[in-house]
């Protein structure tokens, strides 16, 4: 049985994963690779992916590299070598993201205080006494304004796992994902009996 931290394992696992993120059969991603040149047979994706066999069948390089093309990232990114990702860069990006929605925030309040005062409103505390257009348009201005609120949420605690993950090593992480599968699992599987 291969070692499950080999590289042909993490390509193998690679492979599986890349398939079916695409919803492509053995036999479809087969007949892509075949297109661009390198013949494979749909037994050949198995054999690749199964890495549990007694003497697991070697990975050509022609064909790992013709698989990586298909699935438009390299091998070093199939091999688990390098993150497919530079944490750096993508936390980043989210502070940026981040910046952008509590702009958007604010202006949208800003807003929805220059839509009260041109109809002559306060924040209503009785809205029984507003117009329709005035509930409708007020309504339309606190969904986008809570919308907003619930994406900056959201940003900020995807930039806050993200910023733990990546002191994390590529094992821990694993460990971490694994860990929180089971739990979600778990938690599924009592609330299913629960109901």
């Amino acid at each position: 049985m291969e070692a499950l931290d080999s590289a042909e394992s993490r390509f193998g696992n690679r492979v599986r994963f890349e398939r079916e993120q695409r919803g492509w059969s053995q036999s479809e991603l087969a007949q892509r690779v075949s297109d661009g040149g390198i013949s494979m047979h749909p037994s050949t994706i198995t054999k690749i992916e199964a890495r549990d066999a007694e003497k697991p069948r070697s990975i050509r390089l022609d064909e790992a590299y013709a698989l990586a093309q298909v699935f438009g990232t390299s091998l070093e990114t199939m091999l688990g070598a390098e993150r497919a990702y530079d944490a750096a860069e993508v936390v980043a990006a989210v502070q940026s993201e981040c910046r952008f929605f509590s702009n958007e925030l604010t202006r949208m309040m800003a807003n929805m205080m220059t839509t009260l005062r041109e109809f002559d409103l306060e924040a209503p505390k009785d809205p029984s006494k507003c117009s329709r257009i005035e509930l409708e348009e007020l309504l339309l201005h606190l969904i986008f304004i809570v919308d907003l609120t619930a994406q900056v949420t959201d940003t900020k605690e995807t930039l806050s796992v993200m910023s733990r993950t990546t002191a994390m090593s590529d094992r821990e992480l694993s460990e971490r994902v694994q860990n929180n599968l089971e739990w979600a699992m778990e938690k599924l599987a009592r609330d299913s009996a629960e109901t």
